[in-house]
């Protein structure tokens, strides 16, 4: 892998980087109400090439520092220059160039390493599908826009979560015929993966998040792993190959042969895993040690470069590529190698 793929490994293995006050980023920070860095303000830099989505922290303690008053900068690790000509990326909703919204900020489900249900900062919200179609389309007629993603935790009844999904993207696509819609909803009847094609979604994502069953029940209890299965396998044949993915979470005490041997068994269906290193904050601290039974911790930057390294090749193998996804995480890649 290149130095910009390794620097990258590296920083997102510490997950944070000190930007001292006074800095001119140029863009606004992004506060993430889902996904792996839903706690504190992160920002997207371009490192040659290379995006990554770093929590901004006035910790001079931490190893990762930016240097300079205005764009483009040094990125600073250990006190030595480790990358220059580096550059912040504007977000349109969670991501650059996609407009990514996740319906709501609350999930009734308590999966250990997720924040969604734990964090008090994230204001409530009541919100009907009219009012977030008129959100999303603010955001996907800006010029920058490629596509559209749509997530969102649990709230109430599993089927007001699939229909709200439903009519957002079906109004949606009623008003922006041609741009790529992901959704990213959680699922257990085959026919709710029928539906959210039939209004209009181009791609989904339906997360497995452990290597291992057992892991799982762990740390997702209430959900239904055989269920998310079965929807993985009716979504193939519905979206294509290729146009599936799910999440594969690791550093929850699973072996490297766990998290490639699944990723292997999602590929011979035609889906493309995401292998996404577990990030621990303050929220998720807790939680996740009660899961687990002892201190979680992230995995370092070695293992992130050798899963994704083998990752890369099961997906050749099996002639997937995540260069052909057009939303959410495979098309952005800012939190994972």
């Amino acid at each position: 892998m290149s130095e910009a793929t390794e620097l990258k490994a590296t920083l997102l293995s510490l997950g944070a980087i000190h930007v001292p006050s006074g800095t001119r980023l140029g863009v606004y920070p992004d506060r993430s109400v889902s996904g792996p860095d839903s706690s504190g303000r992160w920002v997207f830099f371009d490192i040659n090439g290379e995006l990554v989505k770093l929590k901004i922290v006035r910790d001079p303690g931490c190893r990762a520092h930016l240097r300079g008053d205005q764009a483009p900068f040094d990125i600073m690790l250990d006190g030595k220059v480790a990358a220059t000509d580096v550059n912040t990326l504007k977000t349109i909703y969670h991501a650059p160039g996609q407009a990514f919204v996740s319906l709501g900020n609350g999930c009734r489900f308590h999966c250990a390493f997720c924040t969604l249900h734990q964090n008090k900062a994230n204001p409530a919200v009541d919100r009907d599908a009219i009012w977030w179609v008129k959100f999303i389309l603010k955001g996907a007629r800006r010029e920058d826009c490629h596509s559209v993603a749509v997530t969102g935790g649990v709230e109430g009844e599993l089927a007001d979560h699939v229909q709200m999904m439903t009519e957002v993207v079906k109004d949606v696509r009623a008003e922006l015929p041609d741009i790529p819609i992901g959704v990213e909803p959680y699922l257990e009847s085959p026919d709710d993966v029928e539906r959210l094609k039939r209004a209009g979604a181009t791609e989904i994502k339906l997360n497995l998040e452990t290597a291992t069953p057992e892991l799982f029940e762990t740390v997702c209890p209430e959900l239904d792993r055989d269920a998310i299965w079965r929807c993985l396998e009716r979504s193939v044949e519905v979206f294509g190959r290729g146009r599936v993915s799910s999440n594969i979470i690791f550093g929850l005490g699973e072996t490297d042969e766990d998290v490639l041997d699944m990723a292997t068994r999602l590929a011979r269906m035609g889906v493309a895993a995401n292998l996404r290193a577990l990030r621990v904050n303050a929220i998720n601290r807790t939680a996740l040690k009660s899961a687990l039974g002892k201190d979680p911790y992230q995995p370092d930057a070695e293992r992130m470069i050798r899963l994704a390294h083998v990752g890369s090749r099961i997906l050749q193998v099996h002639n997937i590529s995540r260069d052909g996804f057009y939303t959410m995480c495979h098309r952005c890649r800012g939190c994972d190698l």
